[in-house]
């Protein structure tokens, strides 16, 4: 009898080995499901302050590299391991692309590698204003941080050179409007854009000319075109103004106008034209003292200089000057025009 007592006090200290198997098992599975509801709860909770942050993915980038980066938009709120293991579980690796885009907080960890699996890239924009010279558009593109710069020549015909542009000097041949490139576009990319744009507004513009005009190719009506730019901001004004100039060309008139002078004169000009300046003939684009059109365009012309050197209003003027109102007064004769540059006179000195 004591031998089986023995037996029995064995027997009860040593448990099925099955119910410890058991046992660790559902501890195993509690730990590992405590674990994914954690996880799950941590990719899809919404973080990070409202508003938007860019992602940019460079050409190379790991997805772990990409899962870096989520992580700082989300200013560490989330281990980067944590958005790894959920990005390689979506497998956005195989959606991956170089890019810029735009991602919308607050979101979860889920939400945001949503966003980045259907984002299209973010979208800049750069605007070249009508009657901008080509420095003025050096300088817009060399500010514009989202493009990528390629060391671009700062002679004009350099420039047009480099480019392949139509004509031999840069200045005229990019077309004026907003113009939107995805990050790491060029300079280069998008001055060929504006170029190609200028080229078919003005190739359309020279078919459907007036007949008989005095210019004898496009060019040529991109010359006037700039200048009629330059001399006035109504646009009721341009093809009155345009006409103008059309007349004095058939008459043999040389065309006198400030906007060239100040042209040829380039970064020496002061902001003061004077007597000197008109005088002086070394000055090419001194059309006081050169007869027919500037050598090249004196700026960027928009679609409605263009139609307005095609489509001159000639009404017999031969002569405009400023008036109070910001506009301009026309004149047939030498007489009439001299009388409204005295009144403009008088006015300036009123002010």
């Amino acid at each position: 009898m004591p031998a089986s007592r023995k037996s029995r006090s064995h027997s009860n200290s040593n448990p099925d080995p099955l119910r410890r198997i058991a046992l660790v098992a559902m501890l195993i599975m509690l730990v590992a499901a405590a674990a994914l509801a954690w996880v799950w709860h941590t990719v899809h909770q919404p973080r990070g302050t409202s508003g938007t942050v860019n992602l940019l993915v460079e050409p190379g980038d790991s997805l772990r590299s990409v899962s870096e980066k989520i992580a700082q938009a989300l200013d560490g709120e989330v281990d980067t391991q944590i958005i790894y293991g959920w990005a390689r579980y979506q497998q956005l690796d195989r959606y991956l692309r170089a890019g810029e885009f735009a991602l919308t907080l607050p979101d979860s960890v889920a939400g945001l590698i949503r966003q980045v699996r259907t984002a299209r890239p973010v979208q800049h924009r750069l605007t070249l204003v009508e009657g901008w010279n080509w420095r003025d558009v050096l300088s817009a593109l060399s500010h514009a941080e989202a493009l990528k710069k390629t060391s671009l020549p700062e002679d004009p015909v350099e420039l047009a050179e480099v480019l392949n542009l139509r004509y031999p000097h840069a200045e005229g041949q990019f077309f004026p409007d907003t113009y939107f490139y995805t990050r790491g576009t060029t300079d280069r990319a998008l001055l060929k854009r504006a170029h190609e744009r200028l080229i078919r507004a003005l190739d359309e513009v020279w078919q459907a000319r007036e007949d008989n005009l005095p210019l004898k190719s496009s060019y040529e009506a991109l010359i006037l075109a700039s200048i009629i730019e330059k001399e006035t901001a109504w646009p009721e004004e341009r093809r009155r103004i345009a006409g103008v100039f059309v007349s004095r060309l058939r008459k043999k008139m040389r065309l006198q106008t400030d906007p060239t002078v100040i042209y040829g004169l380039g970064v020496t000009f002061d902001g003061n034209i004077k007597r000197r300046h008109l005088n002086d003939r070394s000055n090419p684009y001194n059309t006081y003292r050169h007869a027919g059109l500037p050598p090249t365009p004196i700026a960027m012309p928009g679609r409605a200089s263009l139609e307005a050197a095609v489509h001159p209003e000639e009404d017999g003027s031969l002569y405009f000057v400023a008036n109070k109102d910001g506009r301009h007064t026309f004149s047939r004769t030498l007489e009439a025009h001299n009388k409204a540059v005295r009144a403009y006179i008088r006015h300036q000195r009123t002010q």
